[in-house]
């Protein structure tokens, strides 16, 4: 589709976005949650501006693009109402987005690459230029029923035409072919179902590893859930650490008791194998109370 669709499309975009408010806004929630404190953000295909607006207040600096401008006009005035002032507004294609390798930690493309001609040239140039992290957010119109699909239906009499339509359990295997192996998924559920795909590059800026009993699966558990830093985990501890956890992998293999040792070692420093007695029995009396 061309900048003439989306420029056609601007004044309504955020009124069409509205109508999955529910699942819209946990998105922007969890967008929000993951982008640690400091980061350089670039958004790509940011239409007008939603995620660049939900994580600025996290970012140090946003650089906003898209290839409408009248997109990018609906960004600019919602961004002077809030009077965010780390937030740049440019023109650029998601093809080549004009900045160097590695040049932001993370970077956002919503709902933008089963739409474009040529996916995997737009996927090479995300990772491009992502140090950290790349976010990947979707909604799925594939199997709508109801209002969704009408409205899906009329969207598509105006012109909207992607090139592939997914259904939820399909992400994975889409990203994968673009060589977004191995992402975190996190399902959305809604009127239009959604999730967040999450792709860690080499270079992590959180740190979360390097503490002790924290390895990379869990790193990104923690991150998963809004928890980016060491200084983070500390200020929740290691039960609020563990509930989010639980609530977001509820089944027995995807957190356990040893997740939260390894967390509270974590926290003190101390091999999760070596904590007092008195506190093991503490948090397996805390475990024991979620079931």
């Amino acid at each position: 589709m061309t900048s003439n669709f989306w420029d056609f499309c601007a004044p309504f975009y955020d009124i069409a976005e509205k109508m999955n408010g529910r699942s819209y806004g946990e998105m922007l929630k969890l967008a929000e949650s993951l982008v640690p404190k400091g980061a350089t953000v670039l958004e790509a295909a940011a239409g007008t501006g939603a995620i660049s607006i939900a994580v600025s207040g996290k970012a140090s600096s946003i650089l906003c693009t898209d290839i409408s401008e009248k997109m990018l006009n609906v960004a600019r005035r919602k961004i002077k109402k809030r009077d965010i002032g780390n937030i740049e507004v440019a023109s650029r294609s998601i093809y080549d987005l004009g900045e160097a390798d590695n040049a932001f930690d993370i970077v956002i493309a919503g709902q933008v690459l089963h739409l474009v001609d040529e996916p995997q040239k737009a996927a090479n140039e995300l990772r491009r230029i992502a140090k950290s992290m790349i976010i990947l957010p979707m909604s799925f119109t594939k199997n709508l029923r109801g209002i969704s699909k009408l409205s899906f239906n009329l969207y598509k009499l105006l012109g909207f035409a992607p090139r592939v339509e997914l259904a939820a359990d399909e992400y994975g295997g889409f990203l994968a072919q673009l060589g977004f192996e191995g992402c975190e998924i996190i399902q959305i559920d809604g009127r239009v179902p959604m999730a967040i795909a999450i792709e860690w590059g080499a270079a992590q800026m959180n740190g979360l590893s390097s503490m002790r009993n924290i390895g990379k699966t869990l790193e990104k558990k923690l991150i998963s859930v809004g928890i980016t830093t060491a200084e983070e985990l500390m200020a929740v501890g290691s039960e609020g650490a563990f509930v989010r956890l639980k609530l977001r992998y509820p089944d027995a293999k995807g957190m356990s008791l040893v997740h939260m040792y390894a967390i509270e070692g974590a926290i003190s420093d101390t091999d999760f194998n070596r904590l007092p007695d008195d506190v093991k029995q503490r948090l397996k009396e805390f475990c024991d109370n979620l079931r």
